[in-house]
């Protein structure tokens, strides 16, 4: 007994002396793990789940831009140009203002009837004077056409002043007008019954525009009617004297009853 207790002390005895050794060694390396864990990196945080872009694809047509050419609207800077100032276009001639004032003024003109009988028998290119109330007015024959029963005068008045043009219809009714070259205003002469029957003739102011139908401040110059705004002339001539054919009197019209004309 003895010797199997001995034996066991001997067998035993190395067990202890290696278990030994490792601790000691696991004391003497504790240390050096720890430093070795502390330097060690930290494991990452997982990182974040990135988001693909995708690049809008382009395609060949539409990648590809058809040329302008050198004088294309939408590329080309617009050079806008300065008009050009235009005169302001006058529809009155100061100079004949007086005429009118002094039509105004006395309020109604009358000249006696007779006052135009000079015109029966005239001639191309006579030269005539009348008198319209303070008025003088003189010029040459231009146009003229005489029948029995009615007859037309154009007067060219001097200094290129305008034109007077007198008609006599069937019934030996007379009127006129007086033109003025590039102004919009005239007179008009028509016959009025005045003091015990008297024929004698109403001077007023008119204006072209309601004497032809015309535009508003439409002028009269030697060629005709200017209208505003509207290139070219209305020329008169053409139906102001053409030959009187028949006997010329008034037309009766039966649109307006008792109407005269």
């Amino acid at each position: 007994m003895k010797i199997f207790i001995k034996n066991s002390r001997k067998q035993f005895l190395p067990f202890l002396l290696i278990s030994g050794l490792l601790y000691v060694a696991f004391i003497l390396l504790k240390p050096s793990i720890d430093q070795t864990t502390a330097d060690s990196p930290q494991a990452a945080a997982p990182a974040q789940e990135e988001v693909p872009v995708v690049a809008p694809q382009v395609t060949m047509s539409e990648a590809v831009v058809d040329a302008h050419p050198a004088d294309c609207a939408h590329c080309s800077p617009v050079i806008e140009e300065a008009l050009p100032a235009v005169a302001p276009a006058f529809t009155t001639q100061p100079a004949l203002d007086y005429i009118f004032k002094g039509i105004a003024a006395k309020g109604d003109v009358v000249i006696p009837r007779e006052t135009f009988d000079i015109l029966k028998g005239s001639r191309k290119g006579q030269h005539i004077i009348l008198n319209i109330g303070d008025l003088k007015l003189s010029g040459s024959v231009t146009a003229l056409l005489e029948d029995t029963n009615a007859s037309s005068y154009a007067i060219k008045l001097d200094n290129s002043l305008g034109r007077l043009l007198v008609d006599v219809n069937g019934h030996g009714d007379l009127s006129g007008q007086v033109l003025f070259f590039g102004d919009s205003r005239a007179l008009t002469l028509k016959e009025h019954d005045y003091l015990n029957d008297t024929k004698v003739l109403l001077v007023e102011e008119a204006m072209i525009s309601d004497l032809y139908c015309a535009e508003k401040d439409a002028i009269y110059t030697e060629t005709g009617i200017k209208h505003p705004h509207v290139a070219g002339n209305v020329d008169l001539g053409a139906k102001a004297y053409a030959p009187l054919t028949g006997i010329a009197e008034a037309i009766a019209l039966d649109s307006l009853p008792g109407s005269e004309f």
